[in-house]
């Protein structure tokens, strides 16, 4: 009756150690496994309306790229997000989201928040545009999306706003010109109702 302690310690024992081992076993698979080169998590939410810490760490990157110019775009979409444009891009066979930026105008996003993609977390070049010199824009300058289709519906106040804050941002710190500022919102048929006029106006014009 003395020996059943020590059957039962010793079975204990060995179980323990060979649980153990499996666990360190699917650890190092884990560890030799292939990552992605694209994050399945395409952003990190950032909103223009907090002050203070929340606008710096929206330009915490990898290190920085010479950025040249700024492209926005709209989605032709009237409503959407980073993760909603992230899946579609993917589906394109753009390896995710292919802006820098997203701007909501509260609908799938809060309205002026700006999201930042990975493309712009890893200061990669991006995939949002296409025809004559796309390489350039694509390597060289920022691209940003507004969520919306201007040419059914003008910009939130608010999301033109925080827009126009971004766009500022990005060209004190990479000093880039209100001509290397490219707005290609809309279809290019017919009226569009991004407020161009007065946006330029409110742009960084020099060096």
């Amino acid at each position: 009756m003395a020996k059943a302690p020590t059957s039962n310690r010793r079975t204990a024992i060995v179980l323990t150690s060979l649980m153990a081992a499996m666990t360190f076993g699917a650890g190092l698979l884990l560890l030799l496994e292939p990552q992605p080169v694209v994050p399945s998590a395409s952003a990190r939410l950032v909103s223009t309306e907090n002050l203070g810490d929340s606008r710096a760490s929206l330009f915490r990157t990898a290190d920085q790229q010479g950025w040249a110019g700024i492209v926005i775009h709209d989605s032709g979409s009237l409503e959407g997000s980073t993760q909603s444009l992230h899946q579609i891009h993917e589906k394109l066979g753009l390896g995710g989201l292919g802006y820098h930026f997203v701007v909501g105008n509260g609908k799938g996003a809060a309205d002026g928040q700006i999201e930042s993609g990975y493309r712009w977390q890893q200061q990669q070049p991006g995939a949002h545009s296409t025809g004559e010199h796309a390489d350039w824009f694509n390597r060289s300058a920022i691209g940003i999306c507004m969520i919306g289709d201007t040419d059914r519906q003008a910009p939130t106040e608010k999301q033109t706003r925080e827009l126009l804050w971004l766009v500022r941002e990005l060209q004190m710190r990479y000093n880039i010109p209100s001509d290397r500022v490219y707005i290609q919102t809309g279809s290019g048929q017919g009226s569009n109702l991004f407020p161009l006029s007065s946006f330029r106006q409110q742009l960084i014009s020099q060096r």
